[in-house]
């Protein structure tokens, strides 16, 4: 091999280890911006809705049916009853069971395996339909839910569309 060659085998070398640095920071920054633009959706629909929920929750008879945008790594939309665990209003057995860390918050969502990805407590907020045993319920989330919301004058009522 002559002293030209030799030369030419290190520039490849370190040519193929600057391609492989620029390739492995180039994924780690385009997961950072997917994973951080699902939390500011996630923060969004929080947002939103609570805005929402604010809005009628002092319109009696006021009636509102809106679609929000959730992002997929949510698999479950979980709204609860509200109650108050300070003021023993929260009946035994009224959150199901995965989501007992969380009594006093009104809504729930779920990632993976039934994991709470992020709780929220609202005013008071009932589910429409309810008869005393019927607490919460849960929407499947396909990147879109829509719900109606019901003002009472001193609180909301959810149920799924």
């Amino acid at each position: 091999m002559k002293k030209g060659q030799t030369q030419m085998v290190f520039i490849f070398i370190l040519a193929a280890i600057v391609i492989g640095l620029i390739v492995i920071l180039g994924y780690k920054g385009i997961t950072s911006l997917t994973d951080g633009s699902e939390k500011i959706m996630i923060e969004n629909f929080v947002n939103d809705l609570k805005d929402d929920i604010n809005g009628l929750e002092r319109l009696k008879g006021s009636v509102k049916t809106k679609s929000y945008t959730i992002p997929t790594s949510v698999r479950k939309v979980c709204f609860v009853r509200s109650c108050s665990l300070k003021q023993s209003n929260c009946p035994s057995g009224m959150v199901p069971s995965s989501l007992d860390n969380f009594p006093e918050d009104s809504l729930l969502l779920l990632g993976a395996d039934d994991t709470v990805q992020r709780s929220e407590r609202f005013g008071k907020v009932l589910i429409e339909g309810e008869l005393g045993d019927e607490t919460s319920f849960c929407i499947i989330n396909k990147g879109k839910i829509k719900v109606k919301l019901i003002g009472l004058g001193d609180g909301v009522t959810i149920s799924e569309i």
